[in-house]
């Protein structure tokens, strides 16, 4: 009898020398994916792991990089569009008839640049439902970012590594999102960035105007997206 209780406590010990931390799981899954993003993989020590329960909606969180970029680029063609219609808007005033003589040059120079006026106000007039729209939706995701279930796991990890020359050790500070189960996780982001990203989400929400979010579309675009 004494045997047999000796061996289940072996057992026992074994399952739990096994059964891996949860920081231990992540620590695991971020050497897999680092693999592929660092210049000396083989370099890469761990200093420290973080691991926090997330409440928050990933899908929509991907999604509001996907509608900021998009929203971005029509912004874009928007202030183009503006650009060259006040453009064509000018140089047609300036051989506009005036009550004078009016040469062919002049009649021919105008009626291009009030063509041209005109093309550029129906490409603003079409660009913008879709900026509407985007921005609408924008607004829908981010304010249903989080969620009250559980959804998976917030990894916060330090870590060195060596730089591309191999010249000198540099510390890396990434924050990566792990399913549930810890089975994969993502890329990772630097974490300044993240945290970036939560305070622009943040002020997206507040945005009183169009205009406003606008702004912050524009001034994040390049640093965030």
């Amino acid at each position: 009898m004494k045997k047999l209780q000796l061996l289940f406590c072996a057992v026992a010990l074994i399952m739990t020398s096994c059964t891996l931390s949860n920081e231990e799981k992540a620590e695991k899954l971020i050497q897999e994916s680092l693999k592929g993003t660092l210049y000396h993989p083989e370099s890469y020590k761990s200093i420290s792991t973080q691991v926090d329960s997330a409440f928050i909606n990933f899908e929509n969180l991907a999604k509001v990089g996907e509608l900021c970029e998009e929203l971005g680029d029509l912004l874009d063609k928007e202030s183009e569009y503006q650009r060259e219609y006040r453009s064509a808007e000018s140089s047609k005033s300036i051989y506009a008839p005036n009550g004078w003589y009016y040469d062919e040059h002049s009649r021919v120079k105008y009626n291009q640049y009030k063509q041209e006026c005109e093309e550029y106000k129906t490409k603003l007039e079409k660009i913008a439902p879709k900026i509407a729209t985007a921005i609408s939706e924008l607004r829908e995701v981010s304010q249903n970012l989080y969620s009250d279930k559980f959804t998976g796991w917030i990894v916060s990890h330090r870590f060195t590594s060596k730089n591309g020359a191999n010249t000198m050790t540099i510390p890396g500070d990434m924050i990566f999102v792990c399913d549930t189960e810890f089975t994969c996780c993502g890329n990772g982001m630097d974490s300044d960035t993240f945290e970036k990203l939560f305070k622009f989400i943040k002020k997206i929400s507040e945005a009183e105007s169009d205009e406003e979010l606008k702004e912050e579309i524009m001034e994040s675009k390049y640093s965030l997206f």
